[in-house]
């Protein structure tokens, strides 16, 4: 697991809905901070602390061989602690390095994948 990915416990499926237990988290998404109506920018420390979690995030995943899909403000969640959460990884695709190798499937460890 990664410090800046939502952390997902387990999943499951009962029928055709599909489901998961993941980390609670207190805070908001980026996409609301920029569009609060007194909005007029962040100093550039606060920025590069969101953009350096996004980046590290998205590094670890694609080190693993997945692409977010759906990257945007609204997927991109800032806790009350002030640590930075990539969420929403549910239209990611798996990719394979080149050489035609297959990268890990999973995120999450192993003991929490089905």
């Amino acid at each position: 697991m990664h410090p800046n990915i939502v952390s997902v416990y387990d999943f499951d499926r009962d029928g055709s809905t599909v489901y998961l237990t993941m980390e609670y988290l207190s805070g908001k998404p980026l996409s609301r901070v920029l569009r609060m109506p007194d909005f007029k920018g962040m100093p550039y420390v606060d920025t590069m602390h969101i953009v350096n979690g996004m980046g590290k995030a998205l590094a670890y995943a694609h080190e693993r061989g997945f692409v977010h899909c759906d990257f945007k403000p609204a997927n991109v969640f800032l806790t009350d602690s002030g640590t930075v959460k990539v969420i929403d990884f549910g239209i990611a695709r798996v990719f394979q390095k080149p050489g035609g190798r297959p990268m890990p499937r999973s995120l999450m460890p192993a003991a929490s994948a089905r």
